[in-house]
C-alpha cells in the first residue's frame, strides 16, 4: 500500500508516496505535468524487496509550488530531487524516470554519480537539443511563454468538469493516454473547487511552458558517456521522438561505453506505455534487477577469492531484430586478484 511522504526543504514540501520497506531504495520521477501516480500500475507487478518512493515534481501534484521569479527548468528539478533524496536519508538509490523525469535522470546521474546504483530511463533516450545557432532565438521562445504563464497564475483558476478534464488530460499527452490511466492521474493533479462546482489542477501554470533542451547534441552525449552505473532503457515503438534515429544510436552506445550493465528494449506502445501496458514494463524491469544481483553476487564471489566460471546468456527484446546479449570474462586466477566484468551489448541488424 501507498503511503504519503512529506519531505522538507529549502524553498517548500517535496511531496510523494512510499510503497513497501525493503532495503532497495528506488526513486520515482515522473514526467512532464504528469505526477507520483504515474508508477501506480507497475509498482505492484515487481518482485524485488524494495522501498519504492514516488515524487511530485516542484510544481506538480501535491508538492508545493517553486517561489515566484524561479525557472522551472530540468536543473532545477535536478536539485530539488536531490535535497528529497538527502531529506529520505538515503546515501544510495536506484532512479527509475518516465519521460521528464528521465531527461532529469541523465542530468541527475551524470552530476551526483555516487548517489546512483542504477538508472532505469521509459521513453527517452535523449531530448531534443539545439544547434548553436539556434540556441538564443529558442530560449528567447521560452520566455516569452514562461512569462505569459506566469502572469496567468497570477488569475483565479480555471475550474473544469471532471469529464473536461479527463478529455483535456488525453489530448495534452497526444493521446498516449487513455481515459483510465488520465483519471489516475487527476487523482493527484487535481481537486474539488471550494464552492463544488468543479475541480482545479494542482500544478503550477509556469510548470506548463514546455522546456528545451538547454544542452548541445554533444553535451549529452558526454554526459551519457560519464554515467557508470547499470542502465535500463525501455523504449516503446509509439513514444515520444526528438531526434534521428542515427543520433538516437549515438546516444545509446555513449551510454553503453562506460557503464557496468546496459540493457535497451523496445516494445510496442505510446508514451505512456507504463500505464496502459505495465506488465511488460515490470518484466524488463524486474529482468534488470535480477541481472544487478547477479553481478553484485559474481561480484562477492570475486572478492573472496573464487574462481568464475565463463558463462554468456541471450535475452530477446519485444522487437524481435534486437537481442541483448550478457557476456562474461573469466578470472584469470582464483586468488582474487582480477574480477570477471559483465558487459551488454545491444546488437541490431
Amino acid at each position: 500500500m501507498w503511503t504519503e511522504v512529506e519531505l522538507p526543504t529549502s524553498w517548500g514540501v517535496m511531496r510523494g508516496k512510499r510503497w513497501g520497506s525493503g532495503p532497495q531504495k528506488l526513486l520515482g520521477v515522473h514526467g512532464w505535468l504528469d505526477n507520483a501516480n504515474t508508477f501506480d500500475r507497475i509498482l505492484p507487478l515487481l518482485t524485488c524487496d524494495c522501498t519504492f518512493v514516488s515524487l511530485d515534481l516542484p510544481g506538480h501534484g501535491k508538492s508545493d509550488h517553486f517561489s515566484q521569479g524561479f525557472i522551472y527548468d530540468p536543473r532545477g528539478y535536478v536539485g530539488a530531487i536531490k535535497k528529497s533524496v538527502e531529506a529520505l536519508g538515503w546515501n544510495k538509490f536506484h532512479f527509475v524516470g518516465h519521460s521528464m523525469g528521465a531527461v532529469v535522470g541523465i542530468i541527475y546521474c551524470s552530476v551526483f554519480k555516487e548517489d546512483v546504483e542504477s538508472f532505469v530511463s521509459i521513453d527517452i533516450i535523449k531530448p531534443w537539443s539545439f544547434k548553436p545557432q539556434d540556441y538564443a532565438p529558442k530560449l528567447l521562445q521560452y520566455f516569452q511563454s514562461y512569462f505569459d504563464n506566469e502572469k496567468k497564475s497570477t488569475l483565479p483558476p480555471l475550474v473544469y468538469q471532471k469529464e473536461e478534464l479527463i478529455s483535456k488530460t488525453i489530448s495534452g499527452s497526444g493521446n498516449s493516454l487513455d481515459a483510465s490511466a488520465a483519471s489516475l492521474l487527476l487523482e493527484r493533479g487535481a481537486v474539488p473547487s471550494k464552492d463544488g462546482s468543479g475541480f482545479l489542477l494542482t500544478r503550477d501554470l509556469r510548470a506548463k511552458t514546455y522546456f528545451i533542451g538547454f544542452f548541445s547534441f554533444e553535451a549529452w552525449l558526454a554526459m551519457a558517456e560519464s554515467i557508470t552505473c547499470p542502465i535500463l532503457i525501455i523504449k516503446a515503438d509509439d513514444g515520444h521522438g526528438y531526434e534521428s534515429a542515427e543520433k538516437y544510436a549515438e546516444m545509446r552506445q555513449a551510454f553503453e561505453r562506460n557503464c557496468s550493465l546496459y540493457r535497451y528494449y523496445t516494445l510496442p506502445g505510446t508514451h505512456h506505455v507504463h500505464l496502459l501496458h505495465p506488465s511488460p514494463i515490470a518484466s524488463f524491469v524486474n529482468a534488470f534487477f535480477e541481472d544487478l544481483l547477479k553481478v553484485e553476487c559474481d561480484e562477492v564471489k570475486c572478492i573472496n577469492g573464487a574462481s568464475l566460471e565463463t558463462n554468456s546468456c541471450a535475452y530477446l527484446t519485444n522487437d524481435a531484430s534486437q537481442v541483448v546479449k550478457t557476456v562474461s570474462t573469466p578470472s584469470q586466477s582464483s586468488d582474487g586478484d582480477e574480477c570477471s566484468k559483465e558487459k551488454s551489448i545491444c546488437d541490431e541488424d
